[in-house]
């Protein structure tokens, strides 16, 4: 059964070029990876535009661990780590409703 995991930071004044690159090259990879598998969206957080909140849907246990062999997602969290001065939350959300069909 797919799932979401929340992902939550806010980037460090002076990293804001390298959380805006890291970002970038990361959905550039999941764009093209395993698309019924996995989706992956970034939405920034308040005013400031240091605040971000990422939602990745995963099919199952199996595309996680997939994902997370993947070099470019390696890559993805040392950046974010280092952007956000190590205060990267990731949490798995459990669906209790939903309005959609």
């Amino acid at each position: 059964m797919s799932y979401e995991v929340l992902i939550e930071y806010t980037v460090v004044e002076g990293m804001e070029e390298e959380a805006e690159q890291a970002r970038t090259e990361f959905v550039e990879h999941a764009r093209g990876w395993e698309p019924d598998n996995f989706r992956y969206r970034v939405f920034s957080k308040g005013e400031a535009g240091t605040q971000f909140v990422h939602i990745a849907t995963l099919a199952d246990e199996a595309t996680q661990q997939r994902l997370g062999a993947q070099p470019w997602f390696k890559t993805f969290g040392e950046k974010i780590g280092r952007a956000s001065g190590g205060t990267v939350s990731a949490t798995r959300l459990g669906l209790r409703m939903d309005s959609g069909s």
